[in-house]
């Protein structure tokens, strides 16, 4: 069913999608993406980065500020505004210049990549593609920052995420960011791969928190850093890659035997089918999805 698509290179995103096998079908296998277009959580989310990687090249707020409304117009954020929603993007310039104002500046700066990547002046969402020789396909990452330390000079990984949802607490059905993140490896493998790019003796690897939620208990553009690791050891990248070669083998496996099942499982599943695009497939019975993917889903071009 649907076009076969070619894969020339693996992803973090792509990987942990198939952690439901149904997911890692829908999404990459037929490459089926809502017909309604982004959803609010996805425009803040990905205006905010744009915003932040302008303000990390030019250290200038208005510059940041201004590359959030042009993301937010091209990813049709408009929508939102109009209709009132609480997200919206009087509210994410609100997120942003609380995040610049309150940044650490004396105690992180970004390093500079020029001289090392050739194409990247900073290392702030840059993309960038690596051949492990442990991995049999090349592993595309975009990579927001590697920070120094001031004191210390000790290098670090940093992701952002910006996130709606509350830094504490956390409710029944959803882990905390901390559980969550421990047992991924994105951060790990961001780690390991701007390590064999560069040679930099990056030590730790964190999650930046970025509050964007309208809660009583945090402000927006509020920070909260997660650490996933503090000290590098030669355990993580075998671990990492390891993990990224046997999902390559099982997305293999499951293509030759055409076999996409729904995840089963109580919490886990739970956790992501709230957040999953193609809940409404699984819920509906087998002989109805086609139906749906043609009312509600197009799919995307080969990439």
């Amino acid at each position: 069913m649907g076009t076969e698509r070619t894969q020339a290179y693996v992803s973090y995103s792509r990987l942990a999608a198939y952690s439901c096998p149904a997911k890692g079908y829908y999404q990459y296998e037929r490459g089926l993406e809502d017909k309604a277009g982004n959803n609010m959580f996805l425009v803040a989310g990905s205006a905010g980065h744009d915003a932040l990687d302008t303000y990390y090249r030019t250290g200038l707020l208005d510059s940041a500020l201004g590359q959030l409304r042009m993301t937010w117009q091209n990813m049709g954020g408009e929508a939102f505004d109009l209709a009132g929603e609480w997200l919206n993007l009087q509210h994410m310039e609100r997120v942003l210049a609380n995040y610049v104002n309150n940044f650490r500046k004396d105690a992180y700066e970004p390093i500079y990549l020029v001289d090392l990547l050739g194409n990247a002046d900073m290392a702030s969402e840059a993309e960038v593609m690596v051949d492990f020789p442990e991995v049999s396909m090349p592993v595309k990452m975009i990579l927001d920052r590697v920070m120094k330390h001031v004191n210390t000079g000790r290098l670090e990984v940093w992701d952002t995420k910006f996130t709606a949802a509350g830094l504490l607490p956390y409710s029944a059905w959803a882990p905390p960011p901390d559980e969550k993140y421990m047992l991924s490896y994105q951060i790990p493998l961001y780690a390991t791969g701007w390590r064999e790019l560069t040679g930099l003796d990056i030590q730790a690897g964190k999650i930046e928190a970025i509050y964007m939620g309208k809660g009583k208990q945090h402000q927006p553009g509020e920070v909260r850093p997660i650490t996933i690791f503090d000290r590098w050891d030669e355990e993580i990248r075998e671990g990492t890659l390891g993990w990224v070669q046997d999902r390559i083998d099982e997305m293999e496996f499951r293509r030759e035997k055409d076999c996409w099942p729904q995840l089963d499982g109580s919490l886990e599943r739970q956790y992501i089918c709230n957040r999953c695009q193609f809940r409404r497939l699984c819920e509906a019975r087998p002989s109805a999805r086609e139906g749906l993917i043609q009312i509600h889903y197009q799919e995307r071009e080969k990439r």
